[in-house]
């Protein structure tokens, strides 16, 4: 059996409505000037960023962005992915709980809120300024002048060891998944849409998964670690 989170752990980071059910009672919810302005971000053409297996990335503000994921998929390759990838809602409550682990370490947007709709739930994060490790592989972006190939590796490596040590494995740790921040070089994980809280049950293959997945991107960053780096 998984990991279950009661829902009572998102007194700090509550769940609301931005479509229209009703607060969940506790006790401090953003204002309803701040659920406007997401509402209004996600309906707006402009703020769309990025899209991913599991739903839309929208740009709310310069500190923020918003992650909205179909409450009842339609699509059926979603529905596919739906059987094996975490709701909304479990998306939400484990990144609520990963993010704890920034304390010891680990990169990954702060989680700020879990807002409940009809149409969308709507995971709102901390914007990092960062691009793709995967966008930097096919050569869309280069590599920030402050780290290497290897002290990009080697905070991958940091990451997983952190995220298996305390009890979680992702899952979905493709190059898309991974995102350097441009001024400082710091290796982020973001998208929870698959991860797991690790047991007796799931804890090997997960693991396997995660090793897979970044023993594969390491053997592309080093095939093409000659031509990653910003030099002008």
């Amino acid at each position: 059996m998984e990991k279950m989170f009661p829902s009572e752990r998102f007194e700090v980071n509550p769940t609301i409505d931005i479509d229209f059910i009703e607060y969940s009672g506790v006790d401090e919810s953003p204002t309803d000037e701040w659920l406007s302005i997401i509402k209004r971000q996600l309906a707006t053409k402009e703020s769309f960023m990025d899209s991913g297996q599991g739903g839309k990335v929208y740009s709310i503000n310069n500190r923020l962005c918003a992650k909205a994921v179909k409450v009842n998929p339609t699509d059926l390759v979603e529905l596919n992915m739906r059987r094996f990838s975490n709701s909304p809602y479990q998306e939400a409550l484990i990144h609520f709980e990963i993010s704890k682990l920034r304390h010891f370490g680990f990169n990954c947007p702060e989680f700020i809120a879990y807002l409940k709709g009809k149409v969308d739930d709507v995971i709102t994060l901390e914007k990092l300024n960062a691009v793709k490790l995967e966008d930097i592989i096919s050569g869309k972006f280069k590599l920030p002048e402050v780290v290497t190939v290897e002290q990009v590796m080697d905070q991958m490596k940091q990451q997983v060891n952190i995220l298996h040590g305390n009890g979680f494995a992702h899952r979905d740790l493709e190059s898309r998944n991974w995102m350097v921040e441009k001024e400082t070089g710091k290796v982020f994980v973001i998208d929870f849409g698959w991860a797991v809280a690790l047991s007796d049950e799931n804890r090997e293959q997960a693991i396997a998964k995660d090793i897979k997945s970044t023993a594969d991107i390491y053997q592309s960053l080093t095939n093409k670690a000659g031509v990653l780096y910003n030099r002008n």
